[in-house]
């Protein structure tokens, strides 16, 4: 039996998972959706140097990173610890209270991820009719950004993370969750039938 687990290329299979894995994080870290590339083009193509104006633009950037933040409060741990509430991501700045206010109004019960995009897109409208925005080529370029919160990558993550915690529940059979084998019932079944 030895001998043959020697035909099992063990090393070439733990090689395909790495891989795997490694080429999972590469893309999570390509497309996490980095400021630098939206905050570049929100300060080019929205003129003005007054602080209306300066102001937009810091809101349309806040609103993605408002949008970032909640959707990986649902995908990962430790931004579910870093903010556990609303009101911690109103703490830190990233919601204004009337802005809670006005999603627990519009969605009491339902996850707002679109919502701070909806205001940055009415910033940018917003802006256009101002004519704070040159063309409406500039307009689209803007709106480009909320692309660039990776949605379709967040959705991957969760559904890794969910694999690996049904992949994780699944490690020791014979554990205490409700799901797994009851070890104590074999025994007894074994004892019984032996007698």
């Amino acid at each position: 039996m030895e001998k043959k687990i020697d035909y099992i290329p063990i090393v070439l299979l733990l090689g395909f998972f790495v891989m795997k894995v490694l080429q999972r994080w590469q893309g999570i870290f390509e497309n996490i959706g980095f400021i630098d590339g939206a905050a570049l083009t929100t300060c080019v193509y929205i003129r003005g140097s007054d602080k209306e104006t300066e102001a937009v633009r810091r809101n349309i950037l806040r609103y993605l990173c408002l949008t970032q933040v909640l959707v990986l409060r649902d995908i990962s741990i430790p931004v579910r610890k870093r903010f556990p509430s609303i009101e911690s991501i109103v703490s830190m700045g990233y919601l204004l209270p009337h802005e809670r206010n006005m999603m627990i109004a519009q969605m009491p019960h339902a996850e707002q991820y679109w919502l701070p995009i909806g205001w940055a897109i009415s910033l940018v409208g917003q802006q256009l009719e101002m004519e704070h925005i040159e063309e409406d080529t500039y307009a689209n370029a803007i709106l480009y950004i909320d692309l660039m919160i990776p949605f379709m990558t967040m959705l991957q993550v969760f559904f890794y993370l969910a694999l690996t915690k049904v992949a994780e529940q699944m490690l020791n059979p014979l554990g205490l969750d409700d799901d797994d084998f009851e070890p104590n019932y074999i025994i007894d079944h074994n004892i019984m039938v032996n007698f």
